[in-house]
Formats: C-alpha cells, structure tokens, sequence
C-alpha cells in the first residue's frame, strides 16, 4: 500500500528553446531529454512543470527535513504545537479525546502510514515484520517492544528520528501540568540513546492515562454490562451516552477484543432513560429486531441519537406525562392553600388565648403589657424560650413548667408521648402526633397529595389537651 507522502503531477509552464551546442563535439540536446526530470513538453509546444501534490502541507515534504530553512521550520512548529485549547490532564475521562485529536495530527503528518512513525514492527531486527499502529493497537503493544523500535532510528541521521522529536514535542506541549507530574516521574523510559522519544513517551501516556492493565478487559466489560446505570450520570443525554459507549469499544478494540452483547447493552441502557416516549420508540426498535429485522449496534445508537435530538428540538424531551401534569397541579394548588392558611395566621396573630390573669381589665379598657400582647387588642407573638427545646434532667422529666402564663410539659416517647422531644400544651399521655412531621419523600406522590389535602394547619404551639 503506497504511503501518502507527496506525489508528482506536471502542470504547464512557458516554453523554453533547445540549449545550444558549446562545441561541434557537442550535439544539440533535445528540449524532451533536458526536461526530464523536471519538465515536459506539452502537445500543443508548452511545456509542463512537475508539482508536488499532497493533501496537506505536511505531507507534502520528502526526506530529511533542514531546519535552516523556512519553510521546515514551520513544519516543526506546526507539528509540534499542542493538539487542543484543553490541555490532557492524563486522566481516563480525557483520554479517549487525547486519542482522537492525536490520530488527527498522525493523519495531517504521515506519521500513521503503514511504514510511518507509529507502525510498531512485531521484530525490529526484521524488516519485513508485521506492524501494528500503536494508536489503534495500543493496548497489544508492550513498552519494551517500542523501545527497542525506538533505538533503531533515535541518534541517527534520518526522517524517522525528526518525526518522532516532533511527536515528543507535541505530546509535552499537549499535556497540562498535572499531566506532566504524572509522566515526568517516568523519564527514563523516555529517554533512549540518550536522547527523548515520543513514541515511548506516547506508551508512557497511555499506560499512566488509561489503566493501561491486564484488568482493563474485563473492566470495560463491566462498563458496558452497567449502562442502565451510567445512562443517568450523563442526565440521560444520549448523544454524550453514545460517546462513551463508542470510546470503550475503540478501547476494546485497541486490546485486540470485542464485543458480543453490545445491542444487549445497548436496549438495556436505552429501556433507563427517563424519557417516556424514547424509551417508546426504543422497545418498537427492539420488537422490530427480536421479529427478525436487520439491525446493528452503530444503527441503534444513529436511529437513538437521531431520535434525542428531535425531541430536543420540539422541546418535548422528558416532558411530563398527563398523569405526573394532573399531580403537579395538585402539588400547586395544596401549596396554594398552605399559603392562604399561613396569611390568615399572621393576620390574626398569637393562636394562644391569654390566661384569665392576663386579660383586660376592667374599667381602664387596656390590656396587660405584660402578656406579650399589645395595646391595641393584636397579639404579638412571643418567641419561645431556649429551654423549650432542651430535654429536663430525668428527676424533672415528668415535672410541667410555666411560660406565657400556661403549663408545658415534655412530650416524647420516654414520656409517653408521640412528639420527637419538646415540650408542648398538651400532655404525653394526650399526644395525637399531629406534631410530628413525616418525611414525604419515602411516602409516593399520591398519598403525599391526600395528607396535604387533609392537613390541618395547626398553632406552632401545639394542640392543647383538653381539661
């Protein structure tokens, strides 16, 4: 397979005269032989310069690049410069975008040809072995191999050693610096006739970066067995849940592995999304399938992508169903009435009724100041004492204590009460646990509905026992 490294194509250019004989020794030369290396003559008398076609500028150079010049020099710069605005933090969660942005600068370079850079040959010592690409099988390929590839080339004059100086470059340019606290601590597995390498520096990345371990097989496995649980920690977006799916496959297949049940996986990560009408459309694809209909894991997640983005679009993605609507309005509606009792409440003031002692006494028509209670007849609400809160001594615990003019009592369990420790109006022994306050969220929505509905909103105080 040929590499794509630049080609010759010719291209017309302004015709040129035969170069006349110095001596009689010395015969005309024919204008078609002097061309032809570089130029050809047309049919129509002009003749045609050879161009150098390549389908990017990196490709486009031969040979061993002169850093004296210009436009070499670019080539370093460009090549050499990090992959993405991000830099790689060397983690698992980035790696697979670290692989792809990679491939993209391996592709623009030539250094992924199949006698490219990063074509690591199964024997050094032969050159006719088998290669393998180590970003696409890297997960098959040892550090040692590498480095013994890499000692082939580094320290001599040749294409292959500027190449690989330059993937070292773009690597330690690529990595942020946490990245490089990670990698830099293995120098010398980098470092190879004395001098760095980048496909060995690549190994190293890749190694540290993604768990690069005789585990990782069966861990992806496991990933792809828990999708229905994974689903949800990407807030059932399915084109970031496709994209993971995608990059554990490519790093199945870089161990020279596969996948069997992936589809499986696949309806079963689906069927967990909480859209009703994808997981809908999801089981009329897997019915379609079980009858005998053509499908594969890349159309299902096409078809489930395509399907995401559609309801995204109509602004009907995870839209609530005709029943959740009528409890949300029930839900509205039992807040509504909570607000209107609690308005009513402040209006009328302290729910407390004064103590006999305390009332108005007769014939000035003023109320006692020291009741709590204003001058104008509006109660004002007292604030409650520390105590209140505070359980008593066990020799006290059954003792009531005075405030605002009427006995309180402590109301728990211990005493007999329903309460969860506090003293109240009434006594233990008359709890009705109406202030006790239950925790909705482990009862389902429509019994929470019907409590709200039924809930007397009661004094802060508590209910007072009767006498």
């Amino acid at each position: 397979m040929p590499t794509r490294r630049g080609t010759t194509i010719t291209a017309k250019a302004a015709p040129t005269r035969a170069r006349e004989p110095e001596s009689e020794e010395d015969p005309p030369q024919d204008p078609r032989e002097e061309t032809e290396e570089e130029e050809t003559e047309s049919e129509d008398g002009s003749e045609e310069q050879e161009v150098k076609f390549a389908l990017t500028p990196g490709l486009a150079t031969d040979g061993i690049l002169d850093f004296t010049k210009k436009t070499d020099r670019s080539h370093f710069g460009y090549a050499t410069k990090a992959l993405d605005e991000e830099h790689y933090n060397c983690t698992p969660d980035e790696f697979y975008q670290f692989i792809q942005s990679l491939k993209d600068r391996a592709n623009e370079y030539g250094w992924d040809t199949e006698t490219g850079l990063l074509a690591i040959p199964m024997n050094s010592s032969d050159p006719n072995s088998p290669r393998r690409n180590l970003l696409g099988k890297y997960g098959t390929i040892d550090l040692a191999r590498v480095q013994e590839y890499a000692k082939t080339f580094i320290g001599k004059r040749l294409r292959k050693a500027q190449d690989d100086r330059m993937l070292f470059h773009c690597l330690m340019n690529t990595l942020s610096k946490d990245g490089k606290r990670k990698i830099t601590i293995w120098r010398n597995e980098y470092v190879i006739n004395g001098g760095y390498s980048g496909i060995c520096l690549l190994k190293v990345i890749i190694r540290e970066g993604h768990l690069d371990t005789n585990a990782t097989t069966s861990m992806i496995r496991t990933k792809l067995s828990n999708l229905d649980t994974y689903i949800h920690t990407v807030g059932n977006d399915i084109t970031k849940f496709n994209g993971y799916v995608r990059m554990l496959q490519d790093t199945l297949r870089a161990r020279g592995e596969t996948t069997s049940d992936l589809l499986t996986n696949l309806f079963k990560g689906y069927a967990a999304c909480s859209d009703k009408n994808f997981v809908d459309y999801i089981r009329r694809k897997q019915e379609r399938y079980d009858e005998g209909d053509e499908l594969t894991a890349t159309m299902l997640m096409n078809l489930a992508d395509t399907k995401f983005k559609q309801l995204k679009d109509k602004e009907i993605w995870e839209a609530p169903s005709p029943e959740e609507e009528k409890l949300i309005a029930l839900e509205a509606k039992v807040q509504a009435l909570k607000q209107k009792f609690a308005g009513k409440r402040r209006q009328s003031g302290n729910d407390e009724s004064p103590s006999p002692a305390k009332k108005q006494k007769k014939g000035d028509g003023k109320q006692d100041d020291s009741s709590g209670n204003s001058k104008g007849g509006r109660s004002n609400k007292k604030e409650k004492p520390k105590w209140m809160f505070e359980r008593p001594a066990d020799d006290k615990l059954r003792e009531p204590r005075e405030w605002n003019g009427k006995k309180w009592y402590w109301c728990s369990p211990e005493t007999g009460g329903k309460c969860t420790g506090q003293y109240r109006i009434h006594k233990p022994s008359k709890c009705e646990g109406k202030a006790f306050k239950h925790d909705p969220r482990k009862k389902g929505k429509h019994v929470v509905i019907q409590e709200a509905l039924n809930t007397v909103v009661e004094p802060d105080n508590g209910y007072e026992s009767p006498p």
